[in-house]
């Protein structure tokens, strides 16, 4: 058993692995959840396990999980459409709501669960998106996902507070990631973006990355069910 555990989704992307990274330079022992992972750490193991199968979930604590004193669970993993509504698939529904919404339903609930069942402390953090505040052309199921990713938070947090177990979520904007290059590859989409920016520069995976950390630390230990946005003011207005 390790005195501090954490488990991160979607360890193999940006800003999942820029979490695994401080996690670990902050003593923690990871367990990284993706479809791949490369990275070659000591205290870090990965999983390859596909997050659209509710069941490969629960099977990961059948013997493969044993949590530390001190947990923390960073469902990080996600994936999104871009396509007009009327040409939306249900699968492709179904399979951006699996991953953004039911695995860290199915994951929360199990570590709660277990953490109840061992008296372990625990914390979970979300990476929603300000796609969960707000809405978007052509990503009518990454937004719905993310604005049921921040109402799960709040559920989280009602529901095992009185046992410790807190949670939150992280509401990143536009983040240089695997999924957002192609954005910075184009200087007409990089104007527009900027536009809506009141810092002089864009988010980096690290900025999400330092926030999950104080939210898992006992630093935040009388934080829970809220919502921080990470976006260089993108919500805070507009210009007119």
């Amino acid at each position: 058993m390790h005195d501090k555990f954490a488990i991160v989704t979607g360890s193999g992307g940006s800003i999942g692995g820029a979490i695994v990274e401080r996690l670990l330079a902050q003593d923690y022992f990871v367990l990284g959840l993706d479809l791949a992972d490369n990275r070659v750490h000591s205290a870090f193991t990965f999983i390859e396990v596909d997050l659209s199968h509710p069941q490969h979930i629960d099977a990961l604590f059948d013997g493969q999980i044993v949590l530390g004193r001190h947990n923390v669970l960073v469902n990080a993993a996600g994936v999104r459409e871009i396509v007009p509504m009327p040409a939306l698939s249900l699968d492709e529904w179904n399979r951006v709501l699996a991953i953004n919404l039911t695995a860290p339903f199915v994951l929360s609930r199990r570590l709660a669960v277990e953490a109840l069942e061992q008296h372990r402390q625990a914390v979970i953090v979300n990476i929603a998106s300000v796609s969960g505040m707000l809405g978007e052309p052509e990503r009518t199921a990454y937004v719905s996902s993310k604005h049921g990713l921040i109402g799960l938070t709040k559920q989280l947090a009602i529901e095992f507070g009185h046992a410790g177990i807190r949670a939150n979520s992280v509401s990143p904007g536009v983040t240089r990631s695997n999924m957002t290059q192609a954005y910075f590859d184009d200087p007409q989409q990089m104007a527009l973006i900027k536009s809506g920016l009141y810092l002089d520069r864009v988010g980096e995976p690290d900025d999400v990355a330092s926030l999950v950390c104080y939210l898992a630390s006992e630093e935040a230990g009388y934080i829970t069910g809220s919502n921080f946005t990470v976006d260089g003011g993108w919500t805070a207005g507009k210009n007119l």
